[in-house]
């Protein structure tokens, strides 16, 4: 789809669920153990529901810590469910 240099690499890490009970510690070491290794992050949230609760506002600020502590690098917001009636 898309043409690439041969020296560039493009990897994808999707962490599903962040804020799930029971999981939300283990993903969130993952994510800042390898923070420094990123070069933009891709933060998915429910735009119908919008950033109304603990959870939602806690990635957000967890994202900013990151940002703050090991590697500054652009983030991007993405809203999905728009399309849902």
């Amino acid at each position: 789809i898309v043409s690439m240099r041969n020296d560039t690499n493009l990897v994808l890490v999707d962490i599903p669920g962040i804020n799930e009970a029971g999981t939300s510690k283990i993903y969130k070491e993952y994510v800042s153990s390898r923070w420094a290794t990123f070069d933009c992050a891709i933060v998915v949230m429910d735009a119908l529901q919008g950033v109304n609760t603990d959870e939602q506002v806690e990635i957000l600020n967890f994202v900013k810590r990151s940002n703050e502590e090991h590697k500054d690098i652009p983030i991007i917001v993405v809203g999905n469910k728009v399309d849902d009636p």
